[in-house]
This record gives structure tokens, sequence and C-alpha cells, in this order.
């Protein structure tokens, strides 16, 4: 499918908000990075913003060493957690108090720690929030060590219930235009705070990772509008506090929570029509793993299945209830076939052909 531009939908009349826009960053053991990232962010202007500051229960020389650096800094707001609460409570737990406060702002924004900034990359966001009326807005996420590629422009989704990075290893130059896409990456988007504030942050059933792709769906089924700005460019160290927790029991979690965000949203129509590609997914898997004596591929998926019926089926039926019985009527008006949805097969044999060259 060929990525789409958008057009304007309101000439450019966003005047700057005299609320600061809040940048939500979490550090967990990752010193280096966080102060690349801070120096990049210190550099941003024409915009106020509030720079939070949040250390995720890192090791207390890395606590001290933080508070030496931005604890009496004019422009940071440090907070030090005593455990590590993962991405989506770490970010939850700011987002709440931010909405509670007198004076709300109108976006709050969300930005890795393993991440560089260009100087205006704040300010365009929230420009390209006024002009397109965005409600969930990407930024242009660059490798870090490779310039001229994609790493994430935010989400598209398979008909088999994969929320997947837009863009990913293509070339930077073919995106230059406003694309409409299924969601942002959290680690660099812009929030509308009107937005949270009606159908909710993050679902805390998720610890760090699918929480965004999972909010930008929920947006998307309930007819807000999620795009990729051009010009916000982040460089992105590519998943470096993920790495630090990749593991069989990582990919297995993130499974579930695919499992889990597909039987949540997703219209039961849907659910009925793309069952059976559900299962011949899972079996060309199963075959793949078997063809190249790949034991450990297909422990992973066997236990994966295995424990999402036995522990998690019930949280996305609960889920599924609380969601549906609020916003039927507005998914119901939702036409899906204005979604980023992709049929599995082309994507999955590219992934396939990937993971064997990798081998």
């Amino acid at each position: 499918m060929l990525h789409r531009p958008i057009v304007s939908l309101l000439p450019h009349t966003w005047n700057m908000s005299e609320i600061p826009i809040p940048i939500i960053i979490l550090n967990w053991n990752g010193l280096e990075d966080t102060i690349e990232c801070m120096t990049s962010i210190l550099c941003i202007d024409n915009i106020p913003i509030e720079i939070i500051l949040v250390d995720n229960g890192s090791k207390a020389e890395e606590q001290k060493r933080l508070t030496e650096l931005y604890g009496q800094h004019p422009e940071i707001n440090l907070v030090l957690n005593d455990e590590n609460k993962g991405f989506t409570l770490g970010n939850d737990d700011i987002v709440q108090q931010i909405l509670r406060r007198e004076e709300v702002p109108p976006y709050i924004a969300l930005l890795n720690n393993d991440t560089v900034v260009v100087t205006d990359w704040i300010k365009s966001l929230v420009e390209t929030a006024e002009e397109y009326k965005g409600d969930i807005i990407s930024s242009k996420m660059v490798n870090y060590y490779d310039r001229r590629v994609i790493d994430n422009l935010g989400h598209f989704m398979l008909n088999t219930g994969e929320i997947l990075p837009y863009g990913h290893r293509d070339k930077k130059e073919n995106y230059n235009e406003v694309l409409e896409n299924l969601g942002a990456c959290g680690g660099a988007v812009l929030y509308r705070t009107s937005m949270i504030q009606e159908i909710g942050f993050f679902d805390l059933y998720f610890d760090t990772g699918y929480e965004d792709a999972e909010l930008g769906l929920r947006a998307k089924l309930l007819g807000y509008n999620c795009i990729m700005d051009p010009k916000a460019v982040v460089y992105h160290k590519v998943s470096r506090s993920i790495n630090k927790i990749r593991d069989d029991a990582y990919l297995q979690h993130i499974q579930t929570n695919i499992f889990y965000t597909y039987l949540k949203l997703m219209p039961r129509s849907f659910l009925l029509v793309n069952m059976v590609f559900v299962i011949a997914k899972y079996f060309m898997w199963f075959v793949f793993g078997v063809f190249t004596l790949q034991l450990k591929l297909i422990r992973l998926h066997t236990k994966t299945l295995y424990l999402f019926f036995k522990q998690d089926l019930k949280l996305a039926r609960e889920g599924r209830s609380v969601f549906y019985g609020r916003f039927k009527k507005r998914i119901e008006q939702v036409d899906m076939s204005k979604l980023d949805i992709r049929f599995f097969f082309i994507t999955d044999i590219k992934r396939l052909l990937f993971h064997i060259n990798a081998r």
C-alpha cells in the first residue's frame, strides 16, 4: 500500500499557547543517552515548553548524577521514582497529574531518552496539529546511526492484528508530506489533551511496549485524526531501552499484547472475517519453524498462545466490554476501509525473508 499524503484541513491559524507544552522523558539506566537528549531539548526555542524528566528507578549513582545535572535547572522538573514503573505507568502517572491541573495544556508530548531532536521539533508538531486538526501527531523518526533511513513514522495494522511501524527501513527522502497513519510511536509523539480527557490515555494492562499502538488504534476507531509531521525530525537510537529487557519473555509479552489489543478493540464482524487469516498465519510460522528446525520459535508461539488463553483472554473480554459499552455507537459509524489495515501475507513474507537473512 502506498503512503497517503493528506491535505490541510484548515488555514494555518495557530497562536502560541501561554500554557507551556509538557514534554515527558523517561530515563532508566541510560544516563549518556539522556544527557544527549536533554542537550537537544534545551536548544528548543520559539515555543513555551515544560520539560519533565522522570527517572524510572535507575541505580542510585545515576539518580545522584541526574540530580546534580538537572535537579536545580530552571527549565526542568526532575521526578525520581523509587522503582521502575515501566513505560506505560511511568508516563501515565505524569499525564494524570497534568490533567488534574487548574490550567491544562492543549497538548502533551512524550519523548524517548534515546533520541535527539531538531530545534523546531515540538513547534512543528503543534503547528501541524493545529493546521490539520491532528489529535495524535507522529514525528519523523530517523535512524540515529544511519540518517538516510526511517525508523518510524507512526503505525499501520495487519488484518491479523499486528500493529507495525510505518516506513521502517525506507529511505528518509520518500516522506516529505504530512501523512495519515494509525497512531504514533510513543517515543516521539504529541497528543491532544482533549482527546485524552475523552477516551483515556495508556491502558494499564501494558507495561513497556504496545501501549502506544493500542491508544492509536483506539483513537482511530473513535474517529480521531492521526497524522505524521515530516518536519518534526527526531533521530532515534532504535530500541536502546527495549534492548535492555528484550528476551523470550519480552517477545512473548508483546505477542500477548497484540492478541489483547485485537480482541479488545476490533469490531466483531472484522474479527469473524479475519480469524481464518490469523489461524493461517500461525500455521505458516509453525511450518517455518519445523522446516528450519527452530524449535525455540515453535515453543515461543505455542507458549504465547497457551498463556494468553489461560491468563489474558478474560482481561481482553473485560476491556472490550468497557470499551464497547461506552463507545459502541461511535465505532459503528467508522468506515473500516479508511483505516490503514493491510492484508498480512506480503508483509509477513518480507518479514520472514528478513528473518532468514538475519540468521
